[in-house]
């Protein structure tokens, strides 16, 4: 089983030019619980010009 989620705010302008960032989680388990499962927490950022 596998899950993941994003949130994230847009600094952008009308012209679409400027900053955008986010942090996002995923999450991973099996169904039989015998494997191990892990958490992974990022920060993005994203710039256009």
């Amino acid at each position: 089983m596998y899950f993941s989620a994003l949130a994230g705010i847009d600094f952008r302008e009308l012209t679409k030019n400027g900053l955008s960032v986010g942090i996002s989680m995923d999450y991973g388990i099996t169904f039989t619980r015998t494997t191990v499962s892990y958490y992974l927490l990022s920060i993005q950022a994203q710039y256009n010009f």
